[in-house]
């Protein structure tokens, strides 16, 4: 399969069994989880560039971003995810969701930052 295909599925899986949800999702989250993992030592590292200036555009600045997604982490009752991304109008946003879901099933956005949140 291809990153469009694994795309395809997150898409579709909704309408499909439970089991291409769960799976699928988790697939994907956890694959894209890991590669935002920094390496020891660089988490004080702020975005900059067209990421910055969107940030500050949609909150303020980038610490009112941090209490925002912070907060949707903390409010995600049990399994979720907390989700930073990009909607199809090009603005940013957060959102939650529950267990192995992710907002290219719920809240049509692309993921580009994801939080894993266990109970």
């Amino acid at each position: 399969s291809t990153p469009d295909d694994l795309l395809a599925i997150q898409r579709e899986a909704m309408n499909g069994p439970a089991v291409i949800r769960n799976n699928g999702g988790g697939h994907y989250n956890h694959s894209l989880f890991w590669q935002w993992m920094a390496p020891p030592g660089t988490s004080n590292v702020k975005p900059h560039g067209a990421l910055a200036q969107a940030i500050d555009t949609t909150w303020g600045s980038y610490e009112a971003m941090q209490k925002a997604f912070t907060q949707a982490a903390l409010t995600r009752f049990g399994s979720g995810w907390a989700w930073l991304g990009v909607k199809p109008d090009g603005q940013l946003a957060i959102c939650s969701t529950a267990n192995q879901d992710n907002p290219l099933m719920t809240a049509e956005m692309i993921p580009i930052l994801g939080l894993d949140v266990w109970e």
